[in-house]
């Protein structure tokens, strides 16, 4: 089970590079690129916008394995 933030050594979270969720294009354009300011969790994070349907996203994103971390 993973560790929960906050209790004994943090754990490096895993990033895993992601297409567009709805139209599964690689073709992305940078929105946003910022750190989590209010708990300090790892990033930073990138929102993305897909250049072919307009849909933004978060990518890189935690793996499922290690996703419950910033939970």
């Amino acid at each position: 089970m993973p560790e929960a933030l906050g209790s004994g050594e943090p754990q490096k979270a895993e990033w895993e590079e992601t297409k567009c969720p709805l139209c599964a294009s690689a073709r992305w354009k940078l929105r946003l690129q910022a750190g989590n300011l209010l708990y300090g969790l790892p990033g930073p994070f990138r929102l993305v916008q897909c250049r072919d349907c307009g849909h933004v996203y978060v990518s890189p994103r935690p793996t499922r394995e290690t996703i419950g971390r910033f939970y």
